[in-house]
């Protein structure tokens, strides 16, 4: 049978029985498992956008994903009689963190497109007066890769 926690019991929150955050050659988390009680993440592995600014295709668990799910849950425990002001303020608090993780994403896509714009911009320049289209198209896509 399951622990029952109750509020005295100072270790009533559940620890993670398992984190295994994977990383890329440039140190940024990119994929990888996190599970406690209840619950198993498998976290998106890879860039979440193309090097045309586009979104890739997911495959896994990203953060927005799991605020979201929280905050659906924490909206519902609210129409309840568990609802209070803190529940309000929870709530308030995943709405805000989704916003700055959208204005995040807005900006690296964007951020993304320009620079995809203006490479293409410079192998189309290249291939009309050389004749080496291929080539500048492979350099460029290994740079943005890189990034």
């Amino acid at each position: 049978m399951g622990r029952i926690f109750n509020r005295s019991d100072k270790q009533h929150r559940p620890k993670l029985s398992q984190e295994l955050i994977a990383f890329n050659n440039d140190g940024i988390p990119s994929g990888g498992i996190t599970a406690g009680i209840g619950f198993t993440i498998a976290w998106h592995d890879g860039p979440t956008h193309q090097r045309d600014g586009d979104i890739a295709e997911q495959n896994g668990a990203l953060e927005m994903d799991l605020l979201q799910v929280t905050s659906r849950v924490l909206e519902a425990k609210q129409k309840s009689l568990l609802g209070c002001s803190e529940m309000i303020a929870a709530i308030q608090s995943i709405q805000y963190s989704l916003k700055c993780l959208g204005r995040m994403n807005t900006r690296i896509s964007k951020e993304l497109k320009d620079e995809w714009d203006k490479s293409q911009s410079r192998i189309d320049e290249q291939s009309e007066g050389s004749g080496i289209a291929e080539g500048a198209e492979a350099e460029s896509s290994q740079r943005l890769e890189d990034h």
